[in-house]
Formats: C-alpha cells, sequence, structure tokens
C-alpha cells in the first residue's frame, strides 16, 4: 500500500527510494485504485525510445540534413 505524503518532496523522496519492481507495483496499485487514467504520448515518447518520428523519416528519403 502506498502511504500518504504531506507534501511533494516527501512522495518524490519515497518513490526514489524504491527498486525497479517496487516502482513497477506501486504504479499497479495506483492504476487499479484510480476512478480515471489518462496516458499522453506523442513524438518525443517514441523518439525518446529510439523510434524515428515521422518528420525524420521525410528527412531521411529527401536527403535533408537533421539540424
Amino acid at each position: 500500500m502506498i502511504p500518504e505524503f504531506d507534501s511533494q518532496r516527501e512522495k518524490e523522496k519515497y518513490f526514489r527510494s524504491l527498486s525497479p519492481e517496487q516502482k513497477i507495483n506501486a504504479f499497479t496499485e495506483m492504476i487499479w485504485e484510480s476512478e480515471h487514467i489518462v496516458f499522453l504520448g506523442g513524438a518525443g515518447v517514441s523518439t525518446e525510445s529510439g523510434i524515428p518520428d515521422f518528420r525524420s523519416m521525410i528527412l531521411l528519403r529527401l536527403e535533408i540534413p537533421l539540424q
């Protein structure tokens, strides 16, 4: 169970102290306890993961150097 926190700083300190497995478990718990969930994604999410975005692919095909 995730404890209650008095401040954002306290919450961040707690989550930084968790192991990767504990973070996954805490995230799962937060999802199950939530009534509504919103996930936002965009080009930055995929490019950060190494997936080229649409714009980069067009520039590569046109042989325009990326800036």
